[in-house]
């Protein structure tokens, strides 16, 4: 856990990645902007750190969101008292999760995340359950060569799709723990989540994302404290956008108030 001791004078923000990274994805300039106004913590999925997680078990059994809520109360009680929260894709359902119930959570960003990431009989923006259940059969066959496949579907629609796909395999290191990330993606709805929610909440989609079909919001009913951004790019438009952190510090930094003057 990177940047763990909170800066008296800053404000914690905890960064949540996406399936298939580690904490380590986050690109440095990004990181940069971020830490001239917050103490930034880098976590990283369960089954997704170099460190061996005694919290994650089976990935094939019907447990994972017990084993995710395990991870999230040892997690809560290494983070500080007070702070923000932001998630990306798989990261973003984890953040909502994390925040729920939860009153050390003051604000919370959502990137490229669906509420539900599968469809259903009552969810038709999401991916379908059978590709996702393909790709993990071709993640156990061929973990490198469907990692590469996945870089690709992340890099449609962002500026050179093709150098950036290449970047993003070059992060995604095949594991099979991270097979436990795969079956929260079968599993996890944060619908009643993000309806329930009671703190500022920003969403920020990609247009042309193809994991994440923009229009789920529009279908969802989210909380009166969400707001919804959409911005140009694909799903690993955080790897490349260059706003990205003035949004994020405009969303999390109050506006200053006034000071009155008396005559």
């Amino acid at each position: 856990m990177a940047g763990q001791e909170s800066c008296l004078e800053q404000v914690n923000l905890v960064l949540i990645h996406g399936w298939g990274y580690d904490n380590s994805c986050w690109p440095d300039e990004l990181v940069a902007q971020l830490e001239r106004h917050f103490n930034v913590i880098l976590l990283s999925l369960p089954g997704h750190s170099s460190v061996l997680d005694p919290i994650v078990g089976s990935a094939n059994g019907d447990d994972c969101i017990d084993q995710l809520d395990t991870w999230l109360d040892a997690t809560k009680v290494q983070l500080p008292n007070r702070y923000h929260v932001l998630g990306w894709s798989l990261g973003g359902q984890v953040a909502i999760r994390l925040a729920h119930n939860n009153s050390q959570v003051d604000r919370l960003i959502l990137l490229a995340t669906n509420a539900k990431f599968v469809r259903d009989h009552d969810w038709q923006h999401a991916m379908d359950m059978k590709l996702l259940k393909q790709f993990v059969k071709n993640y156990q066959a061929q973990p490198g060569k469907t990692m590469r496949r996945f870089a690709s579907l992340q890099a449609l629609g962002c500026e050179q799709s093709k150098t950036l796909a290449a970047q993003v395999v070059a992060q995604m290191v095949p594991e099979s723990s991270k097979l436990l990330g795969l079956k929260l993606l079968h599993t996890l709805d944060e619908r009643a989540h993000l309806t329930a929610l009671t703190i500022p909440c920003f969403i920020e989609l990609a247009a042309d994302d193809q994991l994440v079909p923009k229009a789920w919001v529009e279908h969802c009913l989210l909380a009166p404290t969400c707001k919804v951004n959409l911005v140009a790019g694909g799903h690993a438009y955080v790897l490349q956008n260059a706003t990205l952190a003035s949004r994020v510090i405009a969303f999390l930094s109050p506006p200053a108030t006034p000071v009155m003057v008396t005559q």
